[in-house]
């Protein structure tokens, strides 16, 4: 999966940044309004289904077939909730272009939908090759749909019918994996309870869902689609490491935390180990986005120069500390799951997806810049609530928590100044001078930051190691047999 999932990402990412020296930004903030709808409906749209699925220790071949019958009426009636509101989304955004923009974007509800049945038997049978081969190959069509359409001048439709795409391609790669389910409503009353066992799931991943998104949603109603363009290409360049941690390591650590939940010391010992490796991973690279913004945003878009995207540089600035702060706390929620307490986890999503609300809120009367500043100050302050948090829920000493992001912080020193050295000395005017000064000031950086932490730091720089494959130290999490 960790294999497919650096497949998908790497190819989307290339492709992305080629879109973007093709669209503008108002385009980007258009089909970011359509991400969101639909990454809503998805969640309600498998209904907790594929999960219960997965979890029930015994399925009858006759739930499968009435539990597609429920998912595609589902399918159905969220398209038409969709279809039905787009005018009222679109002049709530004051975007009429919106209105076709989701109903177009729609039909990839009941074509991913089609599959979700499919997905979720194939991870109850632990076929992840055929799950990495489907997720890495719809990627790839995905993406060279909308490049194609995009050289083609087809703007922001390019972004819808890759969408599209990408759907009928997992869709049709999830079925071909399995033996044909038909619909069926006999029994239909046996897939209540499957129903019932997803509830709680989709709550609190739709909860997540809105919590990530709520951001996104008040920057495009105060200040419009071009201006969410620029904050959304800013928010996903500082999340690129926690989206990586979320997609590969957070499962896993789930996993191994839910075998040691018994045991406090080495529960926390875990914990700890964890958050010292993706304060450690994270700290070089937000030092070189915090230092060399312009340098990144000018290498996006060298292939086609242009100023349009500059305006995220300055945003890439402020932004790189909160994603410092946030990697601290990317392993929480699989630890309060791992403890048996997903309330907490519900109602920590929620807070969250308040908190945020407000700093967008207390930020908007600055401009796009002030949001960004009050996002920061909201993520210094949500560090002390999550280890108060884990403290209660897992007995996490809050000394210990503090102390293993010491490191980060010292040696993420270095990694600026590093970084900063490259970029006073070295002075620029074209785009390929910004790309080559990038890649110099990243090595500089990391070099830096490597020293700082084998020399000053050595135990962390064993512990970081022993995550890595093949290492001759054990792994952290590594469960005697």
């Amino acid at each position: 999966m960790a294999a497919a999932k650096v497949i998908r990402y790497s190819f989307v990412f290339v492709v992305q940044v080629l879109l973007m020296n093709l669209l503008s930004p108002a385009e980007f903030g258009l089909m970011r309004y359509v991400t969101i709808v639909l990454g809503v409906i998805n969640v309600i749209n498998a209904a907790g289904l594929s999960v219960a699925l997965v979890q029930r220790e015994h399925i009858r071949r006759a739930e499968i077939g009435p539990a597609f019958s429920l998912n595609m009426v589902l399918s159905g009636l969220l398209f038409g909730a969709v279809w039905l509101t787009a005018p009222l989304l679109a002049h709530y955004y004051r975007e009429p272009e919106l209105v076709a923009l989701l109903r177009a974007g729609a039909i990839a509800i009941p074509i991913g939908g089609v599959s979700i049945i499919h997905r979720g038997l194939l991870q109850r049978r632990f076929k992840y090759m055929h799950l990495a081969v489907l997720e890495a190959v719809a990627a790839a069509v995905g993406s060279g749909v909308s490049l194609l359409l995009a050289t083609r001048g087809y703007g922001v439709w390019s972004l819808v019918w890759g969408t599209i795409a990408f759907n009928v391609v997992s869709s049709a790669i999830a079925m071909a994996s399995q033996p044909a389910i038909w619909p069926s409503v006999k029994e239909f009353s046996c897939v209540i309870p499957l129903m019932t066992a997803g509830v709680a799931w989709t709550a609190e991943c739709a909860i997540e869902f809105a919590s990530k998104s709520i951001d996104s949603l008040l920057v495009g109603r105060a200040f419009g689609s071009g201006a969410l363009g620029i904050y959304g290409a800013a928010i996903d360049i500082c999340a690129l490491p926690l989206t990586a941690f979320a997609a590969v390591m957070v499962p896993v650590a789930l996993a191994a935390l839910s075998r040691m939940q018994s045991d406090r010391v080495r529960l926390e010992s875990a914990y700890l180990q964890l958050t010292v490796v993706a304060a450690l991973a994270s700290a070089p690279f937000m030092a070189i986005v915090g230092v060399q913004a312009e340098d990144i945003m000018t290498a996006l878009t060298m292939f086609m120069p242009s100023d349009k995207w500059m305006p995220a540089a300055g945003l890439l600035r402020v932004l790189a500390v909160m994603g410092l702060f946030s990697s601290w706390t990317v392993f929480s929620g699989a630890l309060w799951i791992s403890r048996g307490r997903v309330d907490v986890q519900i109602y920590w999503t929620i807070a969250m997806a308040v908190t945020v609300a407000g700093a967008v809120l207390l930020g908007a009367p600055f401009g796009i810049a002030g949001v960004c500043v009050a996002l920061v100050v909201r993520s210094v302050g949500v560090f002390p609530a999550a280890v108060w948090v884990c403290a209660s829920v897992a007995g996490v000493r809050p000394a210990a928590y503090v102390k293993c992001v010491i490191p980060a912080l010292v040696c993420g020193g270095g990694a600026v100044a590093g970084s900063f050295a490259v970029t006073a000395l070295w002075q620029v005017t074209t785009p390929i001078g910004h790309a080559m000064r990038l890649v110099a000031g990243s090595v500089a950086a990391v070099a830096v930051y490597a020293a700082l932490v084998r020399v000053v730091f050595p135990d962390r720089w064993t512990e970081l190691r022993g995550f890595l494959p093949g290492a001759k130290t054990a792994s952290p999490l590594q469960t005697p047999p």
